[in-house]
């Protein structure tokens, strides 16, 4: 009730909406959440934060190839943001479309400004390339994972990736490191 008397007083709003649609999901009425994303996505088109949470929503229900499109149709509006790179990159991930998903997940990268996004995009950038096995992928990856250890805070997911990736080469006391140091990082 309070999320739609704030709709009422501020229907520009973007952040309201999504506040709504993640109220609704939250609540497991994922079907009008997507219909409250829908809907500010044709009152708010110029905004991308509204893009990017419907395609998560779509994608979180098992709708790919709608969550597909939505990222597609944001790459071309939003082409410079990151954000909407790499939720492509999942979509792309999670149907098997491996080259595709580490395409878009490349574009994440070159587009990523924040510390946060950087982390996130190089993370799942890397995991896809160890997928892939291809010995100069599996160098890029720990390039990749050790870039991002380097980024304020130490990123736990990447660490630990590497630690995965050290430990799938035989390089046990590397990996054993890692942990350690990423251990004493985050106590």
């Amino acid at each position: 009730a309070i999320v739609d008397e704030a709709l009422k007083w501020q229907p520009g709003s973007p952040h309201n909406w999504v506040v709504k649609a993640r109220c609704l999901e939250a609540a497991h009425q994922d079907n009008k959440a997507i219909e409250t994303l829908w809907e500010a996505r044709i009152r708010l088109p110029q905004f991308v934060y509204v893009r990017t949470e419907l395609g998560r929503m779509l994608r979180a229900g098992g709708d790919l190839e709608t969550s597909r499109a939505v990222y597609e149709e944001a790459t071309n509006d939003f082409d410079h943001n990151p954000v909407v790179w790499t939720g492509l990159a999942e979509v792309f991930s999670e149907v098997g479309k491996t080259d595709e998903a580490i395409e878009a997940y490349r574009k994440a990268v070159e587009r990523a400004r924040t510390d946060k996004d950087i982390a996130y995009s190089s993370s799942g950038l890397a995991k896809l390339l160890m997928k892939r096995r291809a010995q100069g992928d599996l160098q890029e990856a720990e390039v990749l994972l050790r870039d991002t250890m380097r980024v304020p805070p130490d990123d736990l997911f990447a660490a630990t990736t590497l630690a995965e990736l050290l430990k799938d080469q035989e390089r046990f006391e590397e990996a054993a490191e890692i942990c350690r140091e990423t251990a004493g990082n985050h106590s």
